[in-house]
């Protein structure tokens, strides 16, 4: 019979590929589909990967005889979570197959197949298989129980965000991607749209503040401040204000965690060091705000900054304007309502809600939003921003999922994700008595989700950058095995 050591060894060995693959994937094939490769290829690759995986773990359990555990909080969340988007899946092809779904008469769209409910729309892909890959990974990286492989899959992160950034400011400036007109381009690099990008730039943001402020070692220190600075200015030039907001929640979280350590343990020359550092973070993303901002390229910054200001203060009279006569108004029309209000978001949360109003329990099943989207929306669009507008997504992950998934999938998914962030900030508080390595980790993963969680208010989950959160979840809430405990065991 297999030792407890070899069980854990073989677990996360299986775990650990299964990641450490991954991350490369979604980078190449992503930048291949830039490219002109099949758009399929970014659901194919990861799909591919989690059934492995899945296979692998299974075989992995049955050799290793692992016995049934007590499943956790959260993981009961996670099982209503999964069930609700299968329920919604299934209610759509029921109610494909009887003809019960009037939108899909309606001029605006096409005569789409049931196929949507399995892959989704084809811009995103994020249907029921997706889904499936997400819990795939986040069942890898929680399952991990050693620590080292934790720092690897963390290392290869690290490693596609630098390149990821690198290539955003050769974008932005015309290097790789160039604009027909000649602007300067808001880069997309993998994730296929700016604001997506955001997304990954923001969870790199949390994970490099976090290990900036709590590492001890100096020399990783003055390695993570110029990675960090890097990434500062590819979130910048990226331009997204999603990426702001989500920074500033993961510094937030950082923040109230010095705090907690603080009222603890009373080390006020801790919290100092950590105060500052955190400081530090804090000033470096700002310098390079202003540098940009005011040297480099104040008109196109200084154009959005003061659009999130009007967006701020905006009334519904601004949406609400009157149709234009002349193609020339109509452009004026659309720069003056669209882009100053959020880039359409707030036309596409009214219609978002409205749509939840209308399928409340299940909602219109997995990235059915484009295609139930009602044609009202299209006429009002129409007559606020001079140009008949569909949207896809809900440009808020919150409200997308409510349309989409119903009340049940929307609090199911809430409850799941908060209950990972308490049992994160629980085991950091149980990793800083016992084993202060792992608190790091721990201490990343957790500034990475709630940033993440804050930029989802005005963004939404892709194929490109979901898996990374799920993964980072997983860590949030692994159950490191302390090595002295296998050690033990062997020998026994």
């Amino acid at each position: 019979m297999a030792s407890l050591a070899q069980k854990e060894y073989s677990k996360n060995i299986c775990c650990a590929i299964a990641l450490v693959v991954l991350f490369p994937a979604i980078f190449i094939v992503n930048l291949q589909i830039r490219s002109g490769a099949s758009i399929y290829t970014k659901l194919i690759i990861p799909l591919i990967i989690a059934i492995c995986f899945a296979i692998a773990f299974l075989i992995v359990s049955f050799y290793d005889k692992f016995k049934p555990v007590k499943l956790k909080d959260y993981q009961w969340a996670l099982i209503a979570f999964a069930g609700a988007i299968l329920i919604s899946a299934i209610l759509f092809w029921i109610a494909l197959g009887t003809g019960k779904l009037d939108y899909w008469k309606d001029a605006y769209h096409q005569n789409y197949s049931p196929i949507i409910g399995y892959i989704g729309g084809s811009a995103r892909m994020e249907g029921l298989l997706a889904f499936f890959c997400y819990f795939m990974y986040f069942i890898a990286s929680s399952s991990i129980t050693d620590k080292k492989y934790m720092k690897v899959i963390i290392g290869v992160f690290i490693g596609i965000l630098v390149i990821s950034s690198f290539f955003a400011i050769l974008e932005h400036f015309g290097h790789m991607y160039k604009d027909s007109k000649g602007n300067y381009i808001r880069p997309k690099v993998f994730c296929g749209n700016s604001n997506f990008f955001a997304s990954f730039t923001t969870l790199g943001i949390a994970v490099l503040s976090s290990y900036i402020v709590n590492t001890k070692k100096t020399k990783m220190l003055a390695l993570a401040i110029p990675t960090y600075i890097l990434v500062c200015f590819a979130t910048i030039y990226n331009n997204s204000r999603s990426a702001w907001i989500g920074s500033g929640l993961a510094w937030l979280s950082i923040f109230a965690l010095i705090i907690w350590e603080f009222a603890k343990d009373r080390k006020f020359k801790e919290l100092l060091k950590k105060g500052l550092l955190l400081m530090l973070c804090g000033i470096l993303f700002l310098s390079v705000l202003v540098m940009v901002v005011k040297v480099l390229e104040p008109k196109t910054y200084s154009t959005r900054m003061e659009a999130t200001i009007d967006q701020l203060s905006a009334s519904d009279d601004k949406v609400e304007s009157k149709p234009s006569e002349t193609q020339d108004a109509a452009t004026k029309l659309y720069n003056e309502t669209y882009v100053k209000w959020g880039s359409g978001r707030g036309h596409s949360f009214k219609w978002g809600i409205k749509m939840l109003s209308e399928n409340p329990i299940f909602g219109t099943g997995p990235d059915n939003f484009r295609f139930a989207y009602p044609s009202e929306a299209f006429d009002e669009s129409k007559s606020a921003y001079g140009k008949a507008l569909a949207f896809d997504k809900a440009h808020n992950e919150y409200v997308h999922l409510g349309s989409t998934l119903g009340i049940v999938g929307l609090f199911a998914y809430l409850i799941f994700v908060t209950l990972i962030c308490i049992k994160g900030f629980g085991d950091i508080k149980r990793e800083k008595e016992a084993y202060n390595d792992n608190e790091i980790i721990k201490k990343m993963m957790f500034a990475a989700v709630i940033g993440y969680l804050g930029q989802a208010y005005f963004n939404i989950s892709v194929l490109q950058v979901a898996p990374f959160f799920w993964t980072f979840m997983g860590i949030l809430v692994a159950d490191y095995f302390p090595k002295r405990v296998i050690k033990k065991t062997k020998k026994a």
